[in-house]
């Protein structure tokens, strides 16, 4: 239900009387409620769940529920990692960094004996 417009605020704004004439005349019932309540009325008396959609949200939910024991599974592996390479204190990174930058100089004195090569 909507109240009534006050005739002042029509006056002094007719935009919004335009608006209020086409929200009663357009939306509304005669005794102001919305048209759509016949169809809210329809709506109703449906079901809540047919059979194949709560077989549908079963599936959906066991999928996810498989996904979600993944997920768990890969944050404890990524965890084991962590923790081994802590107690480690990252020394094998540091000999992964020390190696390449041992093949980087020894790229580095190829590319200039290569070139000494040329001239």
């Amino acid at each position: 239900m909507i109240l009534p417009l006050d005739t002042t605020l029509g006056s002094r704004n007719p935009l919004f009387a335009g608006m209020y004439q086409d929200l009663v005349a357009r939306k509304l019932d005669p005794d102001g409620a919305t048209k759509r309540r016949g169809l809210a009325a329809h709506h109703a008396l449906a079901p809540l769940r047919a059979p194949e959609t709560a077989a549908a949200l079963r599936a959906y939910t066991a999928h996810l529920q498989t996904l979600q024991t993944a997920l768990r599974q890969r944050e404890t592996a990524a965890t084991t990692r962590l923790k081994a390479y802590d107690e480690t204190g990252g020394e094998r990174m540091r000999e992964i960094a020390r190696v390449f930058t041992e093949v980087g100089a020894e790229i580095e004195r190829a590319r200039e004996a290569v070139a000494r090569a040329r001239v």
